[in-house]
C-alpha cells in the first residue's frame, strides 16, 4: 500500500456450512507524514508512523532529529521502543515480531526467522535482546545508510546485549 493510495475492504462473515451473513465495508487511509527532505527526518517519521502510529509533532521531531544527529539511528530506534507510548500497545510476540521487520527491516519476516524470534520470545527470551538481534544486523544498518544516518555511534552503543538491558533499565529510573 503506498502512500496516498487508499484500501477498500469487504469483509463477509461465512459460518461453518459456508453460509453468508452480514457483510462490512472499510476503507483504509494509509499515513502519509513524510517530510520530503528526506534523511534522518523521514526516517524519524518511519519509527512515528510504524511504531506510534501517527505522525511527529515539531517538537518531537526537532528533538529526535538532535538525537540521531549526535548519537545513531539505533539509538533513537530504542527511544521509540521503549517509549510509553509503544510499550502501552501491549503487543503480542508475533505482532512484536512483525513489527520490528517492518520497521527495522523495511519487510515482511520470513517464515523461518520470524518463526525464530517468536520461539525465542514465547521460551522467555527478552525483548530486549530481540531487539539488540535486529539492530545489530546488517539489515537495519543497511536501511539507517538508505536514509543517510548513522545505524550506530562510533563507540558501539550496541556492544552487548546485557550492556544494551542494563542501560535501558538505568534509564527508565
Amino acid at each position: 500500500l503506498s502512500a496516498g493510495a487508499d484500501l477498500t475492504m469487504r469483509l463477509r462473515a461465512v459460518n461453518a456450512n459456508g453460509a453468508g451473513a452480514e457483510s462490512v465495508s472499510f476503507t483504509v487511509t494509509p499515513l502519509n507524514c513524510a517530510s520530503g527532505a528526506g534523511g534522518a527526518a523521514d526516517f524519524i517519521e518511519r519509527l512515528y508512523v510504524n511504531l506510534l502510529g501517527r505522525c511527529s509533532d515539531s517538537d518531537g521531531l526537532s528533538y529526535w532529529l538532535a538525537v540521531i544527529n549526535a548519537q545513531s539511528a539505533a539509538r533513537v530506534a530504542l527511544g521509540f521502543l521503549f517509549s510509553d507510548e509503544f510499550q502501552s500497545a501491549g503487543l503480542s510476540n508475533e505482532l512484536f515480531v512483525d513489527t520490528l521487520y517492518a520497521t527495522l527491516f523495511d519487510r515482511q519476516g520470513d517464515t523461518v526467522g520470524r518463526d525464530h524470534w517468536v520461539d525465542e520470545l514465547d521460551g522467555s527470551r527478552l525483548r530486549e535482546m530481540v531487539i539488540y538481534g535486529f539492530l545489530k544486523s546488517q539489515e537495519f544498518t543497511a536501511l539507517a545508510v538508505s536514509y543517510a544516518v548513522r545505524s550506530e555511534e562510533h563507540t558501539s552503543e550496541l556492544q552487548s546485549p546485557m550492556s544494551l538491558v542494563c542501560r535501558l533499565l538505568l534509564e527508565k529510573k
